[in-house]
């Protein structure tokens, strides 16, 4: 089925040519590397300025081979490294440059990954990274060595690796090598399995830790045994990779590669449903040529070939490698989900689960749910798709058993067993998809809108967030967008009984303080056309309004609202919670479109 196409005149998409060229290929003939093919891909927003504690997902920031001796030559046009109070501070000065380029706001629960190559000279190292922690969280900064940080210390592999982790545990910043880090949002109970306890433990043990856990971050250098032409037999890799017989250096270098993709392959096998970033220095065809696992997200650099890719099959982000030619540097980002998933290695079926059970999964789902029914309660899973039950009494004066279904804290009384809605779930999963497929898009479209202007972005049934949560810890400035006549309304709201209504979203960012800067950067973009702007307008006929706004009263937005969040749990938490024989029969036919919202208002 189809949403009315006057709908799609707010959305266009937009396609880049990603990603840029870095100059180092041409100017330095040791470390010469293939340019990578050019990628083309949607674009995404990693420029954002602003801070956000949205506990749905988790920012990642990312850079690599910032070449710390390279920016100091750069910045004072000299070919030869002094160490002076004028290095110091210069060195100083770039790390405060990444607190700045995110705007200045204090990074609390964001990450940041820095992907080796920092500097060659360990005393460089120091610097930065003693001024970096005062400007973030230590406990959120995962670093891993590239090649150079091999050379200074200049003595065998593993006690080099020892210095640096031990200087790292000083400053309480985080140093992966061969090692798995498991992370939450807004939480310092982080976990590292270390290599050694990687290789002890079976894919069950892995699992049962990883199941508490959104994201896990595998990180280490890589090496690049694989790559025929430029690994440790012609590029720098320290005393232990000999660089008087390059024989052995590949020897070396190989073994180290095998050393990593061996962690990776235990890591691939045991937790292939879990959100893993796989971050490394060298990109994975330097230590392995398997496929990509399409649900992981690869963070690298080494070749100073800045290259984004994200599809179907892979998600790529070596695209913030510093290189040899700058002074400045800044900052990228991208976002993974918050959510984890208890039950992710359940086979399908149904399953009797205790009542903590289910309130974790509603923990790890990000959804707040109290429940103190007693009764025995039943998950049922099938093709990724959840819905929980209970037999028992309502409540202590109830005389008779019967079916629920759990909406969260809540009991909806149901007339079949467990049985009939394991054997109808996929079905009613389908159709709702259906029914949401476009409309969502839609919505997601305008979400990503709102935070290329730097607002919140937020989606919640059929409204949409605008201010950052950084200005206020409630949201007053919204798009509303009606699944039953395809209009997108801007307006203000204080209270859900009344709202002030703008005839676009440009009059709503101008009208409101909180959204001061959202409305620069639409005015900045409408006239220097750097985006093609949604065309965000509650009428054709603006010249109709007296004024720029009307107010408007009544909770009737609100009663659609609660049909589509409902129905949302299944679109994005996989998580049937209502139920309705209306949309279950429901014929999707072109011919029928929206209205069947309305049907499932009145059961």
């Amino acid at each position: 089925m189809k949403i009315k196409n006057f709908l799609l005149k707010f959305l266009k998409k937009k396609k880049i040519i990603i990603p840029e060229q870095d100059e180092f290929a041409e100017n330095n003939t040791h470390e010469l590397f293939q340019p990578n093919e050019t990628m083309i891909s949607e674009i995404h927003y990693n420029q954002l300025n602003f801070e956000d504690d949205n506990n749905e997902h988790i920012k990642f920031f990312y850079i690599s081979d910032i070449h710390l001796g390279h920016c100091i030559c750069n910045n004072f046009n000299t070919k030869e490294i002094y160490f002076n109070i004028s290095t110091r501070i210069y060195i100083k000065k770039l790390a405060r440059q990444l607190f700045e380029s995110i705007g200045g706001f204090p990074p609390i629960n964001n990450y940041l990954l820095i992907a080796g190559d920092t500097s060659s000279t360990f005393k460089f190292s120091v610097i930065f990274f003693k001024e970096l922690v005062k400007y973030w969280n230590p406990n959120k900064i995962i670093v891993i060595l590239g090649n150079h940080e091999l050379v200074d210390p200049y003595v065998d592999l593993e006690k080099n690796i020892e210095t640096y982790r031990k200087f790292f545990d000083k400053l309480g910043i985080i140093f992966l090598q061969n090692d798995l880090l498991f992370i939450k949002s807004n939480s310092q109970n982080s976990r590292i399995l270390y290599e050694k306890d990687i290789i002890k433990m079976d894919e069950a043990a892995i699992q049962k830790i990883a199941k508490y856990y959104p994201v896990a971050i595998l990180g280490g250098l890589g090496f690049s045994g694989l790559n025929p032409k430029y690994n440790a037999s012609t590029l720098i890799y320290g005393k232990t990779f000999n660089p008087f017989n390059p024989k052995e250096a590949l020897k070396k270098d190989m073994a180290e590669a095998a050393r990593f993709n061996s962690i990776y392959q235990k890591i691939s096998s045991s937790l292939y449903k879990n959100k893993i970033i796989v971050l490394t220095h060298t990109k994975k065809e330097d230590w392995n040529r398997d496929e990509y696992n399409q649900n992981w997200i690869y963070v690298s650099g080494h070749d100073h070939h800045n290259h984004f890719e994200q599809n179907e099959k892979r998600t790529i982000h070596a695209d913030n490698q510093i290189g040899y030619q700058r002074k400045n540097i800044s900052l990228k980002y991208f976002y993974c989900d918050n959510n984890y998933n208890i039950f992710a290695y359940y086979d399908d079926g149904i399953y009797e689960i205790t009542k903590e059970q289910y309130i974790e999964f509603n923990i790890g789902k990000s959804i707040c749910c109290n429940f103190n029914k007693d009764g025995t309660i039943y998950m049922l899973k099938r093709k990724n798709i959840y819905m929980f039950m209970m037999y028992g009494y309502y409540s202590k004066r109830s005389h008779y058993k019967n079916w629920y279904i759990l909406d969260g804290g809540t009991l909806k009384c149901v007339y079949y067993d467990k049985s009939y809605f394991y054997d109808n779930l996929e079905k009613y999963s389908e159709n709702i998809n259906k029914l949401l497929y476009q409309y969502s898009s839609i919505q997601r479209e305008l979400s990503e809108f709102i935070k290329y202007l730097g607002g919140s972005g937020e989606i919640h049934g059929c409204i949409i967030d605008i201010e950052p949560q950084t200005v206020s810890n409630f949201s007053y400035c919204h798009l509303f967008v009606n699944p039953i006549d395809g209009k997108v309304t801007p307006y203000y709201a204080e209270d859900i009984k009344s709202r002030t209504i703008y005839k676009d979203l440009k009059t709503l960012l101008q009208s409101n303080n909180n959204c001061k800067q959202l409305s620069e950067k639409y005015l900045i973009n409408e006239k220097n056309h750097y985006k093609n702007l949604p065309d965000i307008k509650y009428s054709e006929n603006l010249e109709e309004w007296q004024n720029d706004y009307i107010d408007d009263t009544g909770t009737y937005p609100y009663k659609i609202n609660n049909i589509i969040k409902k129905l949302q749990y299944c679109i994005e938490k996989n998580i049937v919670r209502d139920w309705n024989e209306n949309l279950l029969n429901y014929d999707f036919t072109p011919s029928k479109h929206m209205e069947q919202i309305d049907i499932l208002g009145d059961k």
